[in-house]
């Protein structure tokens, strides 16, 4: 059996399933579909078709990826869902941080979007995939050694495009919800914490809803539905009751095109934030938080077709970043964190052919986060490890003399990074100090061969 392509040097994304309330991020774009029509079962058992050992590389069409513990003993896994095939491919790591034993269940016609969760509390997580074809979700329930013993389908709204998983109406249980980009709609299906979840309640948002995320937008501590609604370019924000109600959607604007969506605090404030990728502008939106409010969105350059956002710490510094996957440039870029809700400019972590969505855990449990990712046009799962990247801090003597650009990041090792001091009105540039080519140069380059620190001086 062949194991995944590996990509050592590249620290992308944190344990976000952990970190980040279990949330699944990213989305795919598809092309409109008529839907086919028939009878959605519930409580369906298991068929011999569920469980078939297959190549890891030889999986076409995946779309989308979660990771998680589907084993039950700590290894984590990938989830991804193969759009033609009607199935989500499991990927399981047998110890070494590869990911490879795969196996195939069957979901249901057009499984676009998986969420991972233990959604009956038995330690192992369990998997919500989202049929755009059949107006349902597939819940796949998690049993020790990474199998999974039966399934249910429940109904949606028209087309469903995203899911997530958490507690919405405040009793501890994990709940469902899932925006319909056929209806224009996000569906509510509350759990019993039995295997089982309550008839779905609808909710109407903007046109062609594509993403949706759970975080509390105005801190009375129940938990709020935010949704990116890609044609009238809004995000909607489906304010909780905390009884699994909600009301009526306060539609945001400011944004285009927006798809990918991730509810994360950025600035440090306790409060969750919202970071949405935009389609049209080629931008990520940071939106911030303040007193229950948001604030008008911040756009950030981060390359064509942006069309999966995640959060992390990825240098554990304190401070979250951004990473977003581009499917028209076939890279994947990181945007540094200031601390303050700020944002660098964006850099290049790596390039995959079209990468649609990042799945983000510890595969190999060195404490370093990994990134699984599904690219548009290959037939398998790509882990890139993340060990090996260097932190680079420039400093400025005299603060108030000049600036330095970057002033830090996160770099693998072997990277050649430019940097420029400039110094303010009446001051000059004296030199570098530390590791540089060029000290005397107010451009220089340095080589990063280690974590390291270089000094900007200027004078009056």
């Amino acid at each position: 059996m062949k194991t995944a392509r590996v990509l050592c040097s590249l620290v992308i994304l944190v344990a976000a399933f952990t970190a980040l309330n279990g949330r699944a991020y990213g989305l795919v774009e598809l092309d409109e579909a008529q839907m086919r029509e028939g009878e959605v079962d519930n409580q369906l058992g298991p068929t011999p078709e569920d469980l078939v050992d297959i190549d890891f590389r030889q999986v076409p069409n995946l779309v989308y990826v979660a990771s998680g513990d589907f084993t039950g003993d700590g290894r984590r896994g990938v989830a991804a869902g193969n759009i033609n095939g009607d199935s989500v491919s499991i990927f399981y790591e047998p110890g070494d941080g590869n990911l490879q034993n795969t196996v195939e269940h069957g979901s249901g016609n057009g499984p676009v979007c998986v969420a991972a969760k233990d959604l009956d509390g038995d330690g192992i997580d369990d998997l919500v995939v989202a049929n755009y074809f059949e107006d349902s979700l597939t819940v796949l329930w998690g049993r020790p050694g990474g199998r999974f013993a039966a399934r249910a389908r429940y109904g949606t709204g028209a087309s469903p495009a995203s899911v997530v998983a958490a507690d919405l109406d405040s009793d501890g249980k994990p709940d469902l919800a899932v925006c319909n980009r056929g209806d224009n709609s996000v569906s509510v299906l509350t759990g019993r914490g039995d295997m089982t979840f309550r008839a779905r309640q609808d909710y109407p948002v903007g046109k062609s809803p594509r993403g949706i995320a759970a975080g509390d937008f105005d801190s009375d501590g129940n938990t709020d539905l935010a949704v990116t609604d890609f044609k009238d370019n809004n995000v909607s924000v489906l304010y909780g009751n905390g009884d699994g109600s909600f009301r009526r959607a306060a539609d945001y604007g400011g944004f285009s095109g927006p798809r990918s969506i991730v509810a994360a605090d950025m600035d440090g404030d306790g409060t969750d934030d919202l970071v949405v990728a935009e389609w049209e502008s080629d931008t990520v939106a940071v939106v911030l938080v303040h007193d229950g409010r948001l604030a008008p969105a911040v756009h950030y350059t981060c390359g064509h077709g942006p069309s999966s956002v995640g959060v992390a710490d990825f240098d554990r510094d304190g401070i979250l970043d951004i990473v977003v996957s581009n499917a028209m440039d076939s890279d994947v870029v990181l945007l540094s964190g200031n601390g303050d809700g700020t944002f660098q400019m964006k850099r290049e972590l790596g390039r995959w052919d079209v990468p649609r969505s990042l799945a983000i855990d510890d595969f190999n449990r060195d404490g370093w986060p990994d990134v699984a990712v599904v690219g548009g046009n290959s037939d398998g799962v790509s882990v890139l490890f993340g060990a090996g990247m260097l932190h680079l801090d420039v400093a400025v003597s005299g603060a108030s003399m000049g600036s330095v650009s970057p002033d830090r990041g996160l770099y693998a090792p072997g990277s050649v990074v430019t940097l420029t001091a400039t110094p303010n009105p009446g001051c000059s540039f004296t030199g570098w100090t530390g590791a540089v080519d060029d000290p005397g140069s107010p451009t220089t380059t340095v080589t990063m061969r280690a974590n390291m620190t270089v000094w900007a001086g200027f004078a009056k």
